[in-house]
């Protein structure tokens, strides 16, 4: 049996940012073929989406939209200090669990 494994997405939302850009709902989903088992989500006020040149990163589309980042190593996200930004970075495996609280 294939281990679950919890993968960074987002997702546009019907929120607007005052610079007037739309938002994103951003987080962490676990999926099985392409069927979403869980998601835990982290922010709904981002504007930027960021994606480290150190890091190589895929992407796909679930069929409820939400956009997966997945890579051969974790990645995770990461908030800018004081902004609305989120970037992907190599990290250490977050404890998703703690994050669902």
């Amino acid at each position: 049996m294939k281990k679950k494994e919890w993968f960074p997405f987002f997702k546009q939302n019907k929120r607007k940012h005052d610079s007037g850009y739309r938002c994103f709902d951003v987080g962490y989903v676990m999926a099985e073929e392409n069927k979403v088992i869980d998601e835990v989500i982290i922010g709904t006020y981002t504007d930027h989406i960021g994606l480290n040149d150190e890091v190589k990163c895929n992407i796909d589309i679930m069929d409820d939209g939400k956009i997966r980042i997945h890579s051969k190593k974790w990645v995770k996200w990461s908030r800018s200090i004081g902004g609305s930004s989120m970037y992907i970075e190599q990290g250490l495996e977050d404890s998703i669990e703690k994050l669902k609280k």
